[in-house]
């Protein structure tokens, strides 16, 4: 099991803070009613593809990222 320090999630999080703003930008500039949430679900999906992580869709709109 990897280890991994306060010094090494910092500088994770350093790194990703910009692509997650653009994210979130993204979201509220294409607001979708409730329930509705198809475009934003399909961007979280891709996002968490993207870094390698398996995703599960519930009821449509649901990501589940494991």
């Amino acid at each position: 099991m990897k280890t991994i320090n306060c010094e090494t999630i910092r500088n994770e999080l350093t790194e990703s803070s910009d692509e997650i703003r653009r994210l979130r930008e993204d979201i509220h500039s294409h607001p979708e009613l409730g329930n509705n949430e198809f475009r934003t679900a399909d961007l979280i999906e891709s996002y968490l593809n993207s870094l390698d992580i398996t995703t599960k869709r519930v009821l449509g709109t649901a990501v589940i990222g494991s």
